[in-house]
């Protein structure tokens, strides 16, 4: 865990209300209610992979990845860090999240 003064590494997605509550926004209000999920789920394949191999094309307004089996295309409400869009995003370096035009299921691999 982290210390007094220093900033928390969160793989959540936490809710402020019905609605996502992302990295980049104020802090939550006095009185809010917050669902934080102390035990997420976990996808460590996430951690297996070479991404930069996994990505099949990198177009200007486009990107190509061969999903492993054992992962989620999208992040899941209490795991935003595991899956494919995040690591892909991170393996090269986007400025911009990446947006997914098709999903497969965790089980399945492939493009």
């Amino acid at each position: 865990g982290a210390g007094a003064g220093e900033k928390a590494d969160w793989m959540g997605l936490p809710y402020r209300g019905q609605r996502h509550v992302m990295r980049d926004e104020p802090s939550v209000e006095k009185h809010a209610m917050v669902k934080v999920f102390v035990n997420p789920v976990r996808f460590r394949v996430a951690y297996e992979v070479e991404w930069r191999e996994r990505v099949v094309e990198n177009g200007a307004h486009f990107v190509v990845v061969d999903k492993p089996s054992g992962l989620p295309t999208v992040p899941t409400m209490d795991n935003y860090i595991e899956n494919v869009l995040k690591q892909a995003t991170l393996a090269l370096d986007l400025e911009n999240h990446l947006v997914p035009v098709s999903r497969l299921d965790v089980c399945t691999s492939g493009v």
